[in-house]
């Protein structure tokens, strides 16, 4: 009930608190066919430009929704921003022949004390219902 969402777009979903740091946004991209992309290249491009543009980068844990066919894929990293603030961030993506979705939550490490509990309720609440993410 205290949670805001915000929407720029039809395919950009913000939730939000506005006076705390967890954030959750989904953000669907239409794309051109591309065989050669997949969620690893898309997870291993985050975590390189995580690594290259923040402090203190970690991978905390990294795989797939089980269930859930298709690309897709997870990573939980911990950085430091370029404000110093230490956060904990989710990002998924799951990658489609015409589309791709990525789902990023983020906190502040104490909002994340029970991490895996946390990414397993979110994943298991992430319900793909058209492959082609129309």
């Amino acid at each position: 009930a205290t949670m805001k969402v915000k929407s720029e777009s039809p395919d950009d979903v913000q939730i939000f608190h506005p006076k705390a740091s967890f954030r959750i946004s989904v953000f669907v991209e239409k794309r051109k066919n591309k065989p050669d992309l997949t969620a690893e290249n898309l997870l291993a491009a985050l975590k390189k430009e995580l690594a290259k543009q923040t402090k203190d980068f970690t991978v905390l844990g990294e795989g797939k929704l089980e269930g859930l066919t298709g690309s897709q894929g997870y990573v939980v990293v911990s950085f430091r921003d370029k404000k110093g603030i230490q956060l904990v961030q989710l990002v998924q993506y799951y990658v489609a022949p015409k589309a791709c979705l990525q789902m990023t939550i983020s906190d502040r490490p104490w909002g994340f004390k029970n991490l895996e509990p946390v990414i397993k309720k979110v994943h298991g609440s992430l319900r793909i219902i058209d492959p082609s993410l129309k």
